[in-house]
């Protein structure tokens, strides 16, 4: 299942304010947070996110987040999520700043093929729904590619955005069952309910939070750490 959250993005530059690619180019913006005087720029920024749901475990189920690698995305999760569902955790993860699943040209048309047949095409869109950009206009989307360069402030606050939207994930995840949200076919029903009987899922102010994560995603999670404190274990 999937969804989306809002994030507060706070890269801007010089010459401009917090916009999105590609009204500008953001792979070298960084930060502008006072932290004296109390003064920042923020922009919203919608977010995807995609959860691997438990059987036969009373709703609401406690989530663990998973954070990926470095020029991965949110695909990663799939190989782990099984073992978090038997254990009766739903395992969910977003894709962090400048990233997403990377599908040569070439096969992606064969990829449509096999998933259509098994009417997963819709599902294989929802993950393409992330965060990367064409930073070298060569007509390909580059996961991480402004992730680690020479411009140590853009580095530092890649990391840095992506614990904020560790933090505002667990918070909207804290949010289930609170609120209604609006479903894609314009309809609104109990946020995190997706099986739409009235009780959310996953979630809520009185479930347990885990998150873990690996290569990039284990820094992230390590700075994000001190920020969450509804999460009971990193």
């Amino acid at each position: 299942v999937g969804g989306s959250f809002d994030t507060p993005n706070f890269f801007a530059d010089f010459d401009h304010g917090p916009a999105a690619w590609p009204e500008v180019d953001d792979s070298n913006d960084l930060w502008f947070v006072d932290g004296f005087n109390g003064t920042f720029q923020v922009r919203a920024e919608r977010v995807a996110f995609t959860c691997v749901l438990p059987s036969d475990v009373p709703q609401p189920a406690p989530v663990v987040v998973f954070g990926h690698g470095y020029g991965s995305s949110r695909f990663d999760f799939l190989g782990f999520s099984w073992a978090f569902n038997r254990m009766g955790f739903a395992a969910c993860a977003f894709d962090y700043p400048g990233h997403g699943p990377t599908v040569s040209a070439s096969q992606e048309p064969l990829i449509e093929a096999v998933l259509a047949t098994s009417g997963l095409l819709a599902f294989y869109t929802h993950l393409k729904d992330s965060r990367y950009r064409d930073l070298d206009n060569d007509g390909h989307r580059d996961s991480g590619g402004d992730q680690w360069t020479a411009d140590a402030f853009h580095t530092r606050d890649m990391v840095r955005q992506a614990a904020i939207d560790h933090a505002q994930f667990v918070d909207s995840l804290i949010d289930c069952g609170q609120s209604r949200w609006t479903r894609p076919d314009g309809s609104t029903g109990v946020s995190c309910d997706w099986d739409e009987d009235g009780t959310p899922d996953i979630g809520g102010p009185d479930v347990d939070y885990y998150v873990i994560g690996g290569s990039l995603g284990g820094i992230n999670v390590a700075v994000a750490a001190p920020i969450v404190d509804e999460v009971t274990a990193w």
